[in-house]
């Protein structure tokens, strides 16, 4: 393995430092930075290396002390804006490695500005971009084209932290592994199949961004149809995963929509007080698939629920049910397994293009229903039947 540099866009972010950081430094525990290898922070505030540090140092309140100080010696600290040139050209000077990813955990509206920022100043590597991608069809294929301007197909690596879920590697192994099970995925035997991502909390306080975006942007658009193309994906496709994923969601369509807001979701800081955004949905889908034509599909996902509950259930027509818990195995953490993949080039635990076009092809289909019924308002705790 070759030294690496490992550069962190909104450092001082909480993705980056409740999920990348951590998952960084057990990264870092089992050697995949090699002597040599670095860290670079980069954020606005006028930090030194060490002010840094010390600012992400709680996080790992319950490791190992001297392998967490071991591993933060290799964190360098740079500091810029990403409207400022100046910044990306001090970025430039710390990089000492030719491996080097460039980790944007930052709002969409900055991706291209830093990407215009790197390559002005003709710093190049492995870009990952967290979601969203856009906000719907029309703008994810503007910054899938301006992306492709600064950066070659095979260095854009999209981030949905649920594919490196170890639940969904149980739902592919189950299908290769049991030959009794798989034979019995087909329209033939199954009575229906539901996959859902519930969760308990409400907005908790992030009323700006979830009034602008809404659940199926939130959780549907992305992880609730990762689910459905890593589920239904040709296990045969080894090399192309990601576009046997794509290929999957071409085939599916929208039945029925429904759409709740909890109550009191209005009330919220920072919630237009006539919002009619959904925290709740429910959509049934079809797929034109021959071996599942007819069998109702649908994708459930909201927040304020009873329980938060991420899984795959399949019903079969003789009354018995398999249940996929996808949030079970819960190590390795997801972050650890998606940047470990992104360091070795494994493009597999990545949303392709085709596949992040065809599911904002699904989202503004759903959200165009929405449109149509009327807005349900649910109690918070509900338990949904």
């Amino acid at each position: 393995m070759e030294p690496l540099t490992f550069v962190l866009f909104g450092a001082t972010g909480d993705l980056a430092r409740r999920k990348i950081l951590p998952a960084l430094f057990l990264l870092y525990l089992k050697g995949v930075f090699v002597s040599g290898s670095e860290v670079v922070a980069f954020s606005r505030r006028d930090w030194s290396d060490q002010e840094y540090r010390d600012f992400v140092l709680p996080v790992f309140k319950d490791e190992d002390q001297k392998k967490v100080k071991d591993f933060l010696n290799i964190v360098k600290y740079v500091s810029g804006v990403f409207e400022d040139q100046r910044g990306y050209e001090k970025l430039k000077q710390s990089i000492k490695n030719d491996h080097v990813i460039l980790h944007m955990a930052v709002r969409p509206e900055s991706h291209i500005q830093i990407i215009h920022g790197l390559d002005k100043a003709k710093v190049k590597g492995k870009v990952l971009i967290e979601k969203p991608f856009g906000h719907d069809y029309a703008s994810a294929d503007a910054l899938e084209k301006e992306l492709e301007k600064y950066v070659s197909v095979q260095n854009i690596f999209r981030v949905d932290h649920y594919l490196g879920k170890k639940g969904l590697d149980e739902v592919l192994r189950k299908r290769k592994e049991d030959v009794g099970f798989s034979s019995t995925l087909n329209k033939e035997h199954v009575e229906s199949i539901h996959f859902r991502f519930i969760e308990s909390i409400d907005i908790e306080g992030r009323g700006e961004f979830y009034d602008s975006v809404g659940a199926v942007s939130d959780v549907g658009q992305n992880h609730l149809l990762s689910m459905v193309s890593s589920f239904f994906v040709d296990i045969k496709a080894s090399k192309n995963v990601c576009g046997a994923r794509a290929e999957v969601l071409k085939g599916l369509s929208v039945i029925r929509v429904i759409r709740g807001q909890y109550s009191g979701y209005v009330e919220e800081k920072n919630v237009d007080r006539d919002s009619k955004t959904e925290t709740y949905f429910k959509v049934q889908l079809a797929s034109q698939n021959e071996n599942w034509k007819g069998v109702p599909m649908s994708i459930e996902g909201g927040k304020a629920l009873v329980e938060k509950r991420s899984d795959i259930t399949i019903k079969f027509k003789d009354g018995s049910e398999y249940v996929f818990d996808i949030d079970n195995p819960k190590k390795p953490d997801a972050y650890e397994v998606i940047l470990d993949a992104a360091i070795k080039g494994d493009d597999s635990r990545f949303v392709c293009g085709d596949e992040m076009m065809e599911s904002w092809r699904l989202a503004d289909e759903v959200k165009k229903r929405m449109g149509e019924v009327e807005l349900m308002v649910y109690e918070r705790g509900w338990n949904i039947k």
